[in-house]
């Protein structure tokens, strides 16, 4: 949950990045995830009622060898989405299990394989979290969780 931000402008809540797994699941009612289109655009993304959206992720672009692409998205605020109202996002990422070889499937030349090809999920990931933009979009991360949680009422009840 995002609770409601009143605002005027589009406020970036979460920074352009891309998703480190195989594939993100997205149901979303209200909207605010923008892509960045070819020509540097951000485009707005509507959510149709009863359908979901999927983004590729990096772990799906290393797996392809390069032969399908992840995309660059961010969330916004969007003023006419915040009357008043709380977001729910439902979101489900896949990624592969810590121990399978990040090599391109494919790549049949030795040749082409890369010194990243030999390493797991775990070590590949491990690597890609020390990169300075990942840092900065884990403490983004952390800071929405923390204003999230700090709105929200936790219940160990079901």
């Amino acid at each position: 949950m995002y609770p409601n931000q009143m605002s005027s402008t589009q406020d970036v809540a979460l920074g352009a990045h891309t998703d480190f797994g195989s594939v993100t699941i997205l149901f979303n009612r209200l909207g605010g995830l923008q892509i960045l289109t070819p020509n540097g655009e951000w485009m707005n993304i509507q959510p149709l009622p009863g359908h979901a959206i999927v983004n590729l992720g990096d772990a799906l672009v290393k797996l392809s060898g390069g032969l399908l692409k992840s995309n660059i998205h961010r969330v916004v605020n969007m003023s006419e989405l915040n009357e008043a109202v709380n977001r729910y996002s439902v979101m489900y990422f896949a990624r592969p299990e810590n121990d399978v070889l990040m090599k391109s499937l494919m790549c049949d030349d030795k040749e082409e394989q890369h010194e990243d090809h030999a390493l797991t999920a775990q070590e590949w990931i491990a690597r890609r979290i020390q990169q300075p933009e990942c840092q900065r979009h884990q403490k983004l991360q952390q800071r929405l969780r923390q204003a999230v949680l700090s709105r929200c009422t936790v219940s160990n009840s079901i």
